[in-house]
């Protein structure tokens, strides 16, 4: 069985993207920690600003390929 980092490499494996919460925003910080030392996250944001990056990559216009970077909370 995966644990959740691995699981997190396997979506990355497939073309999906990746989000952690920031660990200064959590309540178990040991929980992003350990997915953004997997190094497989694109987006390490807030929780408020993981919203708006769900909704924007909805909205995205799916013409190619994708722009992601680590982005601050």
């Amino acid at each position: 069985m995966l644990d959740g980092a691995e699981a997190l490499c396997g979506i990355k494996d497939v073309g999906g993207i990746t989000i952690a919460q920031a660990p200064d925003t959590a309540g178990q910080p040991d929980m992003p920690e350990s997915a953004i030392a997997s190094g497989c996250i694109d987006f390490i944001l807030s929780p408020e600003a993981i919203a708006h990056k769900i909704v924007s990559i909805a909205r995205r216009d799916d013409s190619g390929g994708r722009s992601v970077a680590a982005e601050a909370p």
